[in-house]
């Protein structure tokens, strides 16, 4: 039964902040906050939801969650932006898997969009795949998309993760796996992707 931690990376997000939080709460161990600058409520919001808020100058989206990441204390990390919410069946799936030991270091979700009040579930934004939950010793962020693509295949999936965009989501950095253990091939020697199983 890993325990693991959300780690979120924040700007003035006081109006997103509260639902990210709410979300995870019965989920994750630890929620920490690497705040950049926030002049509003962000920083207070985070603490009234028991988060460890660490402050730190901007520098890229990468080195903000790696840093986030280092100051986790779980060894396991589920990255979650700040205007992103699980939703019930990735939390039911998260909650499933916390029951049982990992057979992969890293796992990744679909990710849906919200906009102009509808999910998208067409046009390339559904299913949109993020490798979100990791071991912090077998994975980091880079900023090389050719440097995410020669890390080796990816883990397993699980559940589905919300996310309420007014824009297409910016193009952000990439999960590095480090030390992944090859799966199983499935046909025409492609990866084998395996899922945990809905309940």
């Amino acid at each position: 039964m890993p325990p693991f931690s959300v780690c979120t990376i924040t700007l003035n997000e006081e109006r997103n902040l509260p639902r990210a939080l709410a979300s995870v709460r019965g989920v994750v161990d630890e929620i920490v906050v690497v705040d950049c600058g926030s002049k509003d409520r962000t920083r207070e919001i985070a603490r009234e939801h028991g988060a460890e808020v660490f402050e730190r100058a901007w520098t890229s989206y990468e080195e903000q969650w790696n840093f986030a990441a280092s100051c986790a204390t779980n060894q396991w990390v589920f990255v979650l932006a700040a205007d992103e919410e699980l939703g019930p069946e990735l939390r039911a799936s998260l909650l499933k898997w916390k029951q049982q030991e990992p057979e992969f270091s890293v796992y990744e979700m679909a990710r849906r969009a919200w906009y102009l009040g509808a999910w998208i579930k067409h046009c390339g934004w559904y299913p949109d795949y993020q490798r979100r939950l990791y071991r912090r010793d077998s994975a980091r962020f880079a900023e090389s998309v050719a440097a995410a693509a020669d890390a080796g295949p990816l883990c397993a999936r699980v559940g589905v993760q919300d996310r309420d965009v007014g824009r297409r989501p910016r193009v952000g950095p990439n999960l590095t796996v480090d030390h992944v253990p090859r799966p199983a091939r499935g046909r025409d020697d492609r990866p084998a992707r395996r899922r945990l199983p809905r309940s």
